[in-house]
Formats: C-alpha cells, sequence, structure tokens
C-alpha cells in the first residue's frame, strides 16, 4: 500500500471538532484486499479510512469525521453519536 498524505491536518481542526468528534463509535478491521487496516464510524458507516496500523486507521477516521463536521452547515445527514456521559454526570 503506497503511503498518501491525509486529506485533513488534524492539527488545523479546532479543539471542538475533534472532542466532538471523539464520541463518535469506531470499529477497526483488516482489510485483506488492500493490505491495509479500514476504520469505520458505526453512525456513519459511508465514511472509511486505511491506515497502516490501527492506531492510523482510527485516527484517519476521526480526522474524516471531524473534517466532515466542520465542512457541513447542516448536520442533518451525521446522525448523532451515542450519548456520552460527561465526568461527573448524575446519569
Amino acid at each position: 500500500m503506497n503511503k498518501k498524505q491525509p486529506l485533513y491536518d488534524w492539527k488545523e481542526l479546532t479543539d471542538e471538532l475533534r472532542r466532538e468528534a471523539s464520541f463518535y463509535q469506531y470499529r477497526v478491521g483488516w482489510d485483506k484486499e488492500n493490505e491495509a487496516f479500514l476504520a469505520t464510524v458505526l453512525e456513519q458507516p459511508d465514511l472509511m479510512a486505511h491506515g497502516e496500523t490501527i492506531e492510523e486507521a482510527l485516527h484517519e477516521i476521526q480526522i474524516l469525521v471531524a473534517s466532515h463536521l466542520e465542512n457541513t452547515e447542516d448536520r442533518k445527514w451525521m446522525p448523532v453519536p451515542w450519548k456520552v456521559f460527561e465526568k461527573g454526570s448524575s446519569e
């Protein structure tokens, strides 16, 4: 697999977008056809990212989710992530 440059840079995204992207549920598995790890976001399975390692694939999909959130004025297309309990929440 050829190493490609990511479309977006994690450092260029706001803290709010990075935090929001972390709320989604991700899955990483081996893609035999591409001989790379494939990451998907459970709430939006059409979004996928590859990486040479599990960590790289997970990082790439989080960047992709954050960038989609940043570039979409109407976020209705992106399902709400699983409920996140804030630290210290009584729920």
